[in-house]
């Protein structure tokens, strides 16, 4: 009943993270990746950290797992960051060294205590691991973590309309959170239902009711909530 994630891989596809530009930060999702990825690809040439550490986001997202952790680890030693950790950890899971990748995500979680990534993928870790208890506990963690996020989105869309909302950077920019909140939504959902299937696991029926009740209605997890409630009984 468990669900893995959308996407196999993907360094902060769901994250919250800070911006450059000063701004509170907010959830990543594909479009953020992709304004971090210019910021950080306009200083490659003199931060041979970025550049690496893109080389090897691009090697992980083609499944080129072992090309994609000979460069993040040369990325490491040349920049000390949350997102390089992250990636370490994606790439570790995605070579069957779950145990390994658990470490590497609560070493990012030091870097970065904001970004919900280094939460959900190590609930995920667990999971893979069986180890329901703490798989539930993190993915719970992560779920808060995404609510705040969330907050901040809908704080900064209502901040944007309120000043050039009717501009076209301004509708531009609420498009994007809009989007993000979209990402967020549905990693929210996921990991309810996560935790949801966690505690079914561990014979906790009352929890498990309590997180699949959460999604009942939901389009994508809303089927499984029901018939992991119906397994559940009275």
């Amino acid at each position: 009943v468990r669900s893995s994630g959308p996407r196999r891989y993907g360094p902060g596809w769901r994250a919250v993270l800070p911006d450059d530009s000063g701004e509170p930060g907010r959830l990543d999702g594909s479009l953020a990746a992709t304004r971090r990825r210019k910021r950080v690809g306009d200083r490659a040439a003199w931060f041979p950290g970025a550049a690496t550490y893109w080389r090897a986001w691009n090697e992980t997202q083609l499944e080129r797992l072992e090309d994609a952790w000979t460069h993040v680890q040369q990325a490491e030693r040349l920049w000390v960051n949350a997102d390089v950790s992250k990636l370490a950890g994606i790439i570790e899971r995605g070579r069957g060294e779950p145990e390994v990748a658990r470490g590497t995500f609560e070493a990012a979680r030091g870097l970065n205590s904001v970004d919900c990534d280094t939460l959900f993928e190590p609930a995920s870790v667990h999971a893979d691991l069986r180890s329901w208890e703490p798989s539930a506990m993190v993915f719970i963690e992560a779920a808060g973590c995404l609510e705040r996020g969330k907050a901040s989105l809908e704080a900064e869309i209502e901040r944007i309309e309120a000043g050039d909302g009717s501009s076209a950077r301004g509708q531009r920019q609420i498009a994007t959170r809009r989007k993000e909140l979209d990402l967020a939504d549905r990693m929210l959902v996921q990991s309810w239902f996560n935790a949801a299937a966690d505690y079914f696991n561990l014979a906790r029926k009352a929890e498990a009711r309590q997180f699949a009740d959460k999604v009942f209605d939901d389009a994508q997890f809303g089927a499984r909530a029901r018939d992991l409630l119906k397994r559940l009984g009275n």
